[in-house]
């Protein structure tokens, strides 16, 4: 079952990816993160750690600030879903 918050982190890492047209095998190598951890963390299988999302950043040329945001952002919006769904 994902982690909610895993959810969040990986449909804000994928619309980047995509905005980029990056491969998950090219921002995985960019960022020194292996395809597959890469590839679990966009699935919401798995949490990033901080130094991941700090090292994801850099790659994505956005600053940290903004990435955290956007992940924060998203993080309520899948909390919000998940209360419409389960009232």
């Amino acid at each position: 079952m994902p982690d909610y918050n895993g959810v969040a982190v990986g449909r804000v890492l994928y619309a980047l990816r995509k905005e980029r047209k990056l491969s998950q095998e090219a921002l995985s190598g960019l960022s020194g993160i292996t395809f597959y951890r890469y590839r679990r963390i966009e699935l919401g299988l798995s949490v990033p750690t901080f130094k991941m999302i700090w090292e994801l950043a850099e790659v994505l040329q956005l600053p940290l600030e903004e990435l955290v945001r956007k992940i924060i952002l998203q993080a309520e919006i899948v909390a919000e879903i998940r209360r419409t769904l389960y009232l």
